[in-house]
């Protein structure tokens, strides 16, 4: 594995997704754009969640912040790109927090990502069957997130 540079434009996030996907930052803003479609989509488990963790501003404040680009991303963007993605996140830091996404009717490996000094950065596997194991490390600060009680559209 190894962990590639991303451009540091406030839109790293987004990049680092990007480059974890596709290989490149060019998908960055479509990225972005979906995330927004899945707040309004799941409007009303985001705002419960959002109203829950206390933060000073509202959460249609957020959804702005979220919309406009060179804006650092946050862990609601990360639960919402685990939503749209349908994959769970990983983001491993030892800075104030660390998050860890579980989508339960998905099958698909995480995307890993780290976080240093307010920058995020992917984590590459070196080949196909590369694996993390789930850690339980509490010193990582890891906040678990969880999309039981959504109701996903089903695709066949």
């Amino acid at each position: 594995m190894t962990t590639v540079s991303t451009t540091g434009d406030g839109n790293c996030l987004y990049n680092a997704i990007s480059l974890s996907l596709c290989g490149t930052e060019e998908m960055s803003k479509e990225i972005k754009l979906g995330m927004i479609f899945v707040y309004f989509e799941y409007e009303k488990y985001f705002r419960n969640v959002f109203e829950k963790s206390g933060y000073e501003y509202n959460y249609e404040k957020m959804i702005v912040k979220s919309a406009t680009m060179g804006v650092f991303g946050n862990e609601f963007n990360m639960l919402a790109l685990s939503c749209l993605f349908m994959r769970p996140f990983n983001c491993y830091s030892m800075d104030p927090w660390a998050q860890s996404s579980v989508v339960t009717k998905c099958s698909k490996l995480p995307i890993y990502l780290t976080l240093k000094d307010a920058h995020f950065t992917p984590i590459i596997p070196f080949n196909l069957i590369f694996y993390f194991s789930n850690t339980n490390s509490f010193h990582l600060n890891h906040t678990k997130y969880s999309f039981e009680n959504l109701n996903f559209y089903e695709t066949n």
